[in-house]
This record gives C-alpha cells, sequence and structure tokens, in this order.
C-alpha cells in the first residue's frame, strides 16, 4: 500500500476514499483512530488515505482534480475597527464567491448509478456494475455464488480495460491484478502467501506471455524468471544456491522438458 492523499481530520478522509472507490479504486484511511488520542498536539498528517501501488498513479489524478476544483482557502483576520463595514463586505463577497463555487462543483460531480444483475434468480447478485456521468467505470462478478464479489473489471475514462483484479480461491482476498493498456494484457501481479506482498510477476508482449519472475516470498528477491514463447516456457533462470544471484540456466523443448543445463 502507498499514502495518496494526507487528510485534515478522519472525515474528509473518508471523503476521499469514497470518492475513489466510486471510480474503483480500493483503499483504506490510516489513522482514523490514532486521530482522538493526540491530545493538544496538531492531528495534521496522522489521517492518510492509503491505495494498491498499481492504483497510486490514477488515485493521485483523481484526487488531484478534486484539489483542483476546490476554493482557494482565504485567510481569517481581524478588521481594523475603522474599516469594520468594507470588510464584513469583503468577507460576505469572499464567503459567496467560496459557496458558489462548492455548490459549481458540487453540480458538476458525475452522478454515479448501481445495477445490479441475479442471472440465476437465487436471491444473491452475481454481477455488479457501477456508472459514472453515464460511462461504465466498474463492473463485479460474484463467480462462485457466495455473496461476495470475487473478481472486478476497472475501465478508463474512455471504456476500454484497465485493470482486473481476481480473487481465485474465493477467500475473500484479491491476489491477483492484470493491468491492461490499450486493450491488451500488458502485466499481472500475484500474493500467493496473502501477506501483502507480491510474490509473482508477469509481463506480456501483444497480450501474449513473455515472461514470469517468481519472488522469494519473505525477501521478495528474485529466485526464478522464466522466459515464454507462444504461451510455452523455452527457458529459465534459478538461484540454486539461495545467494541472490541466478546462476543456472535450464532449456525446455516443446513438452516442457530440461533439455539443457547451464552454470552462468
Amino acid at each position: 500500500m502507498k499514502y495518496a492523499y494526507e487528510a485534515v481530520d478522519s472525515i474528509e478522509a473518508h471523503m476521499i476514499l469514497n470518492m475513489l472507490e466510486q471510480v474503483g479504486i480500493q483503499g483504506q484511511v490510516n489513522g482514523d483512530y490514532l486521530q482522538g488520542g493526540v491530545g493538544e498536539l496538531p492531528a495534521s498528517g496522522i489521517v492518510k488515505v492509503s491505495v494498491d501501488e498499481a492504483d497510486y498513479e490514477q488515485a493521485r489524478e483523481v484526487i488531484e482534480q478534486w484539489e483542483s476544483a476546490q476554493p482557494i482557502a482565504v485567510p481569517a483576520t481581524e478588521p481594523a475597527s475603522n474599516h469594520s463595514k468594507i470588510s464584513f463586505s469583503l468577507s460576505s463577497a469572499v464567503v459567496g464567491i467560496a459557496l458558489g463555487g462548492i455548490l459549481t462543483w458540487v453540480a458538476n460531480i458525475p452522478p454515479t448509478l448501481s445495477e445490479g444483475n441475479d442471472y440465476n434468480e437465487d436471491g444473491i447478485i452475481d454481477e455488479r456494475n457501477t456508472f459514472i456521468g453515464g460511462r461504465l467505470a466498474l463492473s463485479e462478478y460474484d463467480r462462485n455464488g457466495d455473496g461476495a464479489m470475487d473478481e472486478n473489471y476497472n475501465y478508463y475514462r474512455d471504456g476500454t480495460l484497465r485493470s482486473i483484479r481476481s480473487d481465485d480461491d474465493f477467500n475473500g482476498l484479491f491476489e491477483t491484478q492484470y493491468k491492461y493498456e490499450n486493450g491488451q494484457l500488458k502485466s499481472s501481479e500475484s500474493d500467493w502467501e496473502f501477506d501483502g506482498r507480491v510474490d509473482v510477476k508477469r509481463s506480456y508482449v501483444n497480450g501474449i506471455l513473455d515472461t514470469v519472475e517468481i519472488l522469494n516470498p519473505t525477501t521478495s528477491v528474485l529466485v526464478k524468471k522464466q522466459y515464454f514463447r507462444a504461451n510455452r516456457i523455452v527457458s529459465a533462470e534459478v538461484d540454486t544456491d539461495g545467494d541472490s544471484i541466478l546462476d543456472t540456466v535450464y532449456k525446455y523443448n516443446r513438452f516442457e522438458e530440461i533439455i539443457g543445463t547451464t552454470r552462468k
């Protein structure tokens, strides 16, 4: 997880998180319960919104758009006694401008609509689609019928697929994420140990599997790199002695049997 926003307080943090979730970005609020225990210390920087590193850039884009739409804060000053009427007029004008800016921003927030489908008519939603401003932003699926969404599709504003998150063992954790560019699969990551660390990284060329990197689940150090051609493994580099160096190369035939071993 990576911090995407430092909130003034818990209310603002949850508002930001809700805004991100509306565009298909999952995250969490950190420091929510610490705010009440800071005593007289300033609470700034305690409450933060964090997202997956894969979603960080998109989250920052959404937050920056929101920030740019906010009215500029004008610091309050004590009016001089001989200019009270002028100060009151200026203050009223500032409040009016700020209120107008907020109302304009609220009016321009794209409406969010969610709809669900129960295909087998068992009373459990099998598919849920979320639309923002009339465009499909997120599709979620319950593939095993247990009432929990275990796969979701996140879309760019132009309607092309951005990413897929998948819970393939139906334990409630999305252990695999796929990323797309220009409509084609670009990369994927998996957390096989369910500890928040990526254990496997895959890269694709023109949507075809190219390489697979397997990481040590404890140290996240690369221990094996596999190379593919037409979705078939052709070679692999392996760290056989645990010194974090890929020291052995294996060659495979079309039946994926090892036909050669070379020490690097």
